[in-house]
């Protein structure tokens, strides 16, 4: 496996126009701020992560079942994760970290199926465009932006607004990957059945043929 080109094929999978997202949020937030919107009051955004994050785990619980995918388990793993966090379980702070290392080493292991997957069904750009969008809230928890945004750096009601907005934001693209690969086609049965079909030795191919013309 090699990282340089792993990296390199993901940069190329990034959709840019999906984070043209970005900049309409941040107008929407400073608005709601000013008009003193409850939609940026943290126990409503609390309350919303939830039942996205839920919905999420169900749809791709239910195609795990059906599919039996380790691209569909990791992300089934990954979603369950997320919606403890949220539930705000005892030990789930650190426990998220535990899980995604243990996902990431499971990804690693997986990698040539995964890769497979990852093609065949289109998600990788609605992936990097959750995964970079969870980076982004949690740079906004961390005043990473108060030198740039009006507000970031001295109202804590924008601040943690700004960041549960983008948390969610987040959430919902993680709902888009389970929704969009639901249900999965023949042709992506297909294909995925290709990918992962053993490819017969030259020399079985050649003692096969022998054995034909002596027949």
């Amino acid at each position: 496996m090699n990282p340089r080109g792993i990296i390199g094929s993901l940069f190329g999978s990034i959709r840019w126009e999906f984070f043209l997202v970005w900049p309409l949020v941040l107008v929407l937030v400073y608005a709601g701020f000013f008009a003193h919107s409850r939609l940026l009051a943290k126990g409503f955004n609390e309350l919303l992560a939830p039942i996205i994050l839920g919905a999420a785990t169900v749809v791709m619980l239910v195609r795990w079942l059906g599919e039996r995918q380790p691209l569909v388990l990791i992300l089934t793993v990954l979603d369950a994760t997320f919606l403890c966090r949220e539930l705000h379980f005892a030990g789930t702070t650190q426990g998220v970290y535990v899980a995604l290392l243990l996902l990431g080493v499971w990804a690693v292991y997986w990698w040539p199926n995964l890769r497979t997957d990852l093609r065949d069904n289109g998600t990788t750009p609605y992936l990097l465009f959750a995964f970079l969008t969870y980076v982004v809230s949690q740079a906004i928890a961390r005043r990473a932006f108060r030198h740039i945004l009006p507000l970031e750096a001295t109202s804590d009601v924008f601040r943690t607004g700004l960041e549960e907005v983008f948390e969610n934001l987040a959430h919902l693209a993680m709902l888009l990957v389970a929704i969009r690969g639901f249900p999965r086609t023949a042709g992506d049965e297909e294909r995925s059945a290709r990918a992962t079909r053993p490819t017969p030795h030259c020399g079985s191919a050649m003692a096969g043929t022998d054995r034909e013309e002596t027949v």
